[in-house]
């Protein structure tokens, strides 16, 4: 009979089961000070913006081998030579809050960092491999 695949042992269509999660790490003072850094970092881009209390963890956040705050503010520095890849205006306004929203991600992401390595622990031993192709007659 035709259908969406079920897995084993997953509910029939139109019936629910209780989801059984792993329990989630707590979140203390100290876990928090260990994931995001025990010292902060103000970030000033004179004249025109400054960030205070940036956790270092979260300045220190490496993407593809890059300092992601550090060159996204690089880009944006005002220089008077219009041959360099700077954008030679001052920050927008917009461009300034787009900076705090995205530190406050990274570290809403490394706070998150240890739930999420448990739950990807936790459904490991389900996972299934990519589908193997049927042997060449």
């Amino acid at each position: 009979m035709g259908g969406i695949p079920r897995l084993p042992d997953s509910p029939a269509p139109g019936t629910s089961e209780p989801a059984s999660h792993p329990p989630q790490p707590t979140l203390t003072h100290e876990s928090a000070l260990t994931l995001l850094g025990d010292s902060c970092v103000d970030v000033n881009l004179k004249p025109y913006a400054h960030w205070s209390a940036v956790p270092i963890h979260v300045w220190n956040y490496t993407l593809g081998g890059y300092q992601v705050r550090k060159k996204w503010l690089s880009y944006r520095e005002l220089t008077p030579e219009p041959a360099s890849p700077l954008l030679h205006r001052p920050l927008k306004a917009e461009e300034a809050a787009s900076f705090a929203q995205v530190v406050r991600r990274i570290a809403a992401t490394l706070l998150f960092g240890p739930a999420l390595d448990q739950s990807y622990q936790s459904i490991l031993p389900t996972a299934t491999a990519p589908p193997t192709p049927p042997p060449e007659s």
